[in-house]
C-alpha cells in the first residue's frame, strides 16, 4: 500500500515536471532509478529491517517493564522502610516513656528511703538523748545521795542506800 502511493506520488511528479515545458532535467530518469532503488531496496531489506525495528521495539519494551518493575519494587521498599521506621519511632516513644515512668518511680523510691532513713536515724538520736539523759540522771542522783548519806549512816543503812541506788539506776 505504501508502495503504490510513492508510485502515484511519482507519477504526479512526472506528469508535473512535464507539463512544465522544458525537457533538459535528467531528473525524471535518475527519478526513476531512485523510485526503482528505493523498490529494491524495501523489497530487500525491508522485511529484515522490520524484524530488527520489532525486536528493537521488543527489547525497549521489555527494558521499559523491567525498569517499571524496579521502579515499583523500589517504591514498596520505600513504603516498607517508611513503615518500619514510622514503627521505630513509635517504639522509641514507648520506651522513653517507659524510661521516664521506671526513673521517677526510681526516684520516688529513692526519696522514701532517704526519708526512711532520716526517720530511724531521727529515732536513735532521740533514743540515744533519752538514754543519755537516764544516764546522767542516774549518775547525778547517786552521787548526791552518796554525799548525802555517806557519813550519817551506819553499815545498814548504807546496804539499804545501796539498794535503793541499784533500784534509781534501773
Amino acid at each position: 500500500m505504501n508502495l503504490s502511493k510513492l508510485l502515484i506520488v511519482n507519477i504526479i511528479l512526472l506528469n508535473a515536471i512535464f507539463a512544465a515545458g522544458e525537457t533538459n532535467y535528467d531528473i525524471v530518469p535518475r527519478l526513476a532509478n531512485f523510485i526503482i532503488f528505493a523498490g529494491l531496496l524495501y523489497y530487500l531489506v525491508g522485511s529484515k529491517l522490520k524484524g530488527f525495528l520489532s525486536d528493537r521495539s521488543n527489547a525497549i519494551a521489555a527494558h521499559l517493564t523491567a525498569v517499571e518493575d524496579k521502579i515499583r519494587q523500589s517504591k514498596q521498599a520505600l513504603n516498607q522502610a517508611k513503615k518500619e521506621s514510622q514503627d521505630a519511632q513509635g517504639l522509641a516513644i514507648q520506651i522513653k516513656t517507659e524510661n521516664e515512668k521506671q526513673i521517677a518511680m526510681f526516684l520516688e523510691r529513692k526519696e522514701r528511703d532517704k526519708q526512711d532513713q532520716l526517720r530511724v536515724l531521727s529515732l536513735n538520736a532521740q533514743e540515744h538523748k533519752s538514754i543519755m539523759y537516764r544516764k546522767m540522771l542516774q549518775t547525778v542522783t547517786q552521787e548526791t545521795l552518796k554525799e548525802v548519806f555517806k557519813d550519817a549512816l551506819s553499815a545498814d543503812d548504807k546496804v539499804f542506800v545501796q539498794s535503793m541506788l541499784k533500784k534509781v539506776i534501773k
